[in-house]
């Protein structure tokens, strides 16, 4: 048994430790942990190089059945990996009463974070995702779904409060767009099998068409050319169905639209 197994024998339950002898923690056998991601492992890595914040978040251990001064992890396989990988000091704590039965149960308390979370929090900090809420709380839709519209991935960036907009930006002309999508979205059949994420891009699509009419898009939708209207099975099929339904029982040639392969 070396030093720091020595030092934990007699640990107490709910205090705050730190080791960097990462062998010290074990999966359990029986498979109860969730399966180490490799990706998720990594994301953790580039955020601590950007912040360490191991030191707010310990992993909850409960004792090894076999082996003294040795824990099996209930909650943070994560980040303890993600410690262990970059070398970093690990924080944790030996929970009270839970043992592996409870992980479920502990695991049922930690939801994943949604994108609209990252900017409840950014927006109080950073202009672009305030410009981003805003524009998503004024023209109804998500923050994800603004955030499909100026073709802007929530990705691991995204995460760490560096939210870069496009160089063409405009808020008060992205604020008009996102509204007269949010307007048309909103015609659309409260149907779970209408996935927004596709609609929202083909509708874009339409509305920057460069003869777009929206007042005629809206009253094609609100009359006889909602019949149209029935679940695609991806964002091309979409825009296919948005120009049927704008040019629905229209004679005149010239005032109907055309793809063209037209996408904005």
């Amino acid at each position: 048994m070396n030093i720091q197994e020595k030092k934990y024998i007699n640990a107490i339950p709910h205090t705050e430790y730190c080791t960097n002898d990462y062998d010290l923690f074990h999966l359990f056998e029986s498979d109860a942990n969730r399966t180490i991601q490799q990706g998720h492992v990594d994301e953790l890595c580039k955020s601590l190089k950007y912040k360490d914040m191991l030191i707010d978040t310990a992993i909850l251990v409960a004792p090894h059945d076999t082996i003294r001064g040795h824990y099996y992890i209930l909650e943070g396989q994560h980040r303890w990996a993600a410690a262990k990988k970059m070398n970093l000091p690990l924080y944790f704590k030996i929970a009270k009463k839970m043992s592996v039965k409870d992980i479920g149960v502990l695991n049922s308390f930690v939801s994943k974070w949604k994108t609209s979370d990252y900017f409840r929090i950014y927006s109080n900090y950073y202009v672009s995702y305030k410009e981003i809420k805003d524009i998503a709380t004024i023209s109804g839709l998500t923050e994800n779904q603004v955030l499909k519209i100026l073709n802007i991935h929530a990705n691991s960036d995204f995460k760490l409060g560096n939210l870069t907009l496009p160089e063409e930006f405009d808020y008060y002309a992205t604020l008009l767009l996102c509204k007269s999508i949010s307007e048309i979205y909103n015609l659309f059949p409260k149907d779970k099998n209408f996935h927004n994420l596709k609609i929202i891009p083909a509708i874009k699509t339409l509305v920057k068409h460069p003869n777009y009419n929206h007042r005629k898009m809206v009253s094609q939708m609100k009359g006889k050319a909602k019949d149209l209207i029935v679940p695609k099975g991806s964002t091309p099929q979409y825009v296919e169905l948005l120009f049927q339904v704008y040019n629905h029982n229209i004679r005149d040639y010239g005032s109907r639209l055309f793809t063209g392969g037209y996408h904005a």
